[in-house]
């Protein structure tokens, strides 16, 4: 089954189990935790420095280290990944334990905003995520992207957003225009995912014919 639906599946069962525990909000009145968001370092939000922060370090880690190197290679191709001696199941684990950790990071980030803990707070925001991503260059399909895409996505879909509200465009028709964004992007991730199967076909069509890969047709007289 593909990891996609079944994150998808087990975010919608967990979300319902919260509010089936908790159906009403969980006040919080630590001053402590809700002085976090308001939280400055020279200047710069809190909420800012940490997003800075996790980027450097992924793009860091994606791009530097060896581990990174076998996270592309995993999410490119399982089995050859496999086949190369690479312990593929321990680097989905380091994957989906990494995207946890963030995603428990912007919930505390967004419980001191919100002075209040429910599962309904921030609908819609898995979305946001995905569109970030493959506006970036995130293949959905895995092995493609890098980080500084996804903040890029990331920078752009946060300045739609306050775009359309600066010129006060209803909270609806705000969603229907990240749905359309995010359509766009995976369509667009259908074309480069197209493009390079035929540009990886192409390049074995040539291989196999002894044609150095680029090199132009031999003419016959």
């Amino acid at each position: 089954m593909a990891p996609f639906v079944i994150t998808l599946v087990t975010f919608i069962f967990a979300a319902g189990a919260d509010e089936a525990l908790a159906p009403n909000p969980i006040a919080i009145s630590s001053p402590a935790f809700l002085a976090l968001v308001g939280s400055t370092v020279a200047g710069v939000p809190i909420a800012v420095v940490i997003f800075v922060a996790i980027a450097l370090l992924a793009w860091f880690f994606l791009e530097r280290t060896y581990l990174g190197r076998q996270v592309y290679a995993v999410g490119g191709n399982a089995e050859a990944a496999r086949l190369a001696g690479i312990r593929t199941n321990r680097r989905i684990i380091l994957a989906y334990v990494v995207s946890g950790a963030c995603a428990a990071v912007v919930g505390l980030i967004e419980a001191s905003r919100l002075t209040s803990g429910t599962a309904d707070s921030v609908s819609g925001y898995e979305l946001i995520a995905i569109a970030s991503a493959v506006i970036g260059g995130v293949s959905l399909l895995g092995g493609q992207g890098r980080i500084i895409g996804v903040v890029s996505g990331a920078a752009l879909l946060v300045a739609l957003s306050d775009g359309l509200v600066t010129i006060n465009v209803n909270a609806y028709y705000q969603r229907m225009v990240v749905g359309f964004v995010l359509f766009l992007a995976v369509v667009l991730d259908a074309v480069r995912t197209r493009h390079r199967g035929r540009s990886a076909a192409r390049i074995g069509l040539e291989s196999a014919n002894g044609r150095p890969t680029g090199a132009a047709p031999a003419v016959r007289e």
